[in-house]
């Protein structure tokens, strides 16, 4: 819970391509 979400945020939004990625992590948590 300490990460820094904005930052993961601004990542996901500047490469759509990790968003499934990061869902799929998300999901898998």
């Amino acid at each position: 819970m300490g990460l820094p979400w904005y930052r993961v945020h601004t990542v996901v939004l500047n490469d759509p391509g990790r968003l499934l990625s990061v869902h799929i992590m998300h999901t898998a948590l």
